[in-house]
């Protein structure tokens, strides 16, 4: 009893369960709960008996001897009414880290940030090569999306803090900005648009405003492909981030919305189909899947130039990053060479096929790339393109086969299904 008399009678029965909170024993009838260690009285907060324990002396909170969990309900647990267990464990200060992070604007970004990052991007994502998922899907754009519906979701729950309405938008946004990746290449026109389709699509969902949705996606798309080549893909990410929610805020939104936004659509667009870290999937004539892993980005399209999607004539199979994706090396070699004895370069220097070829506007150095290209070939800059014999211009494809960073990874071969 409240008095501290025993209940000899078992008088004290609860109505329905007696069970509550950290599955502490409730006494309904009473309004009380009993840990067993000492009883708590809900309706004012504070046990009924004095804890004859200083559990952490340097802890003010802990003189308070008649508080729960350090006087702190929503981080602690008392299993006994003596003793908080994240203390007792050592994990308060972890504990204490993350419920001010998620208490934090900047803190819930970066954790939502962090964690789509290492769901759907890092190593090629849960779907990608080196994933738990790996081989679900045969294209490198079905990865894609299958990595940003999953990273997205796992990203909006955590990052609300368990909330599945998060969960679910999210998902729908991260697979929207790797199907945009997919079909147009970064800083194109139909690629800023359809991030700025997918971020008022999301904002909207989420209850916020589509113009400030379309404005911090589109923009950060186009932003994007502006950054400096030299930066880190990681410093890349940050500045679409603040870009994101800085342009969210000019448009009336919130600034965690767009950075929140722009995160997805770099990681899952840009980044996405990039491949740095993932690998080429493409489903062969015979049945089989083949996965190119590893390596550099040009050796895993098997294009040797770097040559955009698009081209015709030369055999490519599909995209990726923007880039076009050929069978073998050898096709892909044979496609630089067939572009090279083109019009549109046979009419050029070797320096000004070169500058065509990589232009400063793609965040190239076509002065530096076409000193490169003459030292390895021992042409001089100036010789027209059309004055090269074959093996002079087979010697020019491999200079830029070269300066393209071509480096093998592994090929697997994943057998037909067998009827």
């Amino acid at each position: 009893f409240p008095t501290g008399a025993l209940d000899p009678n078992g008088t004290i029965v609860p109505i329905t369960t007696d069970r509550g909170f950290t599955n502490h024993e409730h006494i309904d009838e009473l309004g009380l709960i009993h840990m067993n260690g000492r009883i708590y009285d809900p309706t004012i907060g504070r046990f009924m008996s004095a804890d004859p324990n200083i559990q952490s002396p340097s802890d003010i909170q802990s003189y308070n001897r008649y508080a729960y969990g350090l006087n702190n309900p929503l981080m602690y647990t008392d299993p006994s009414g003596y003793f908080n267990l994240l203390k007792s464990l050592g994990l308060d200060g972890p504990a204490r880290a993350i419920t001010n992070a998620f208490h934090s604007t900047i803190g819930r970004i970066a954790i939502t940030v962090a964690v789509a990052y290492f769901t759907g991007y890092y190593d090629g994502g849960i779907f990608g090569a080196n994933g738990v998922f790996a081989g679900t899907f045969a294209t490198t754009n079905g990865i894609a999306i299958a990595n940003g519906a999953a990273a997205g979701f796992a990203a909006g729950f955590v990052g609300s803090g368990g909330d599945f309405k998060s969960g679910v938008i999210g998902g729908i946004t991260g697979a929207a900005f790797g199907y945009v990746g997919g079909e147009w290449e970064a800083g194109t026109l139909g690629n800023i648009a359809g991030h700025a389709a997918v971020g008022c699509a999301s904002s909207s969902m989420s209850g916020g405003d589509c113009g400030s949705g379309a404005l911090s996606a589109g923009f950060s798309a186009w932003a994007s492909s502006k950054l400096p080549t030299a930066w880190a893909e990681e410093e890349r990410l940050v500045a679409v981030t603040v870009i994101g929610g800085t342009s969210s805020v000019i448009g009336g939104g919130k600034f965690e919305n767009g950075a929140t936004t722009a995160a997805f659509g770099y990681l899952f667009n840009a980044l996405g189909h990039s491949g740095k870290f993932g690998s080429v999937v493409i489903e062969r004539d015979d049945g089989s899947i083949e996965t190119r892993t590893g390596g550099s980005l040009s050796w895993r399209n098997y294009n040797p130039g770097n040559m955009r999607a698009g081209v015709s004539g030369y055999d490519a199979i599909g995209r990726n990053s923007g880039f076009a994706i050929f069978p073998d090396e050898e096709t892909g070699f044979g496609a630089v060479v067939a572009n090279l004895n083109t019009p549109r370069y046979q009419g050029l220097t070797v320096g000004q096929a070169i500058a065509t070829w990589a232009p400063g506007s793609d965040g190239n150095d076509p002065v530096r790339y076409a000193s490169q290209v003459s030292r390895w070939t021992g042409l001089n800059a100036e010789t027209r393109m059309n004055a090269l014999n074959s093996d002079q211009v087979n010697s020019v494809a491999n200079s830029i086969k070269r300066y393209e960073g071509w480096r093998a990874g592994s090929v697997h071969i994943k057998p037909a299904p067998s009827n």
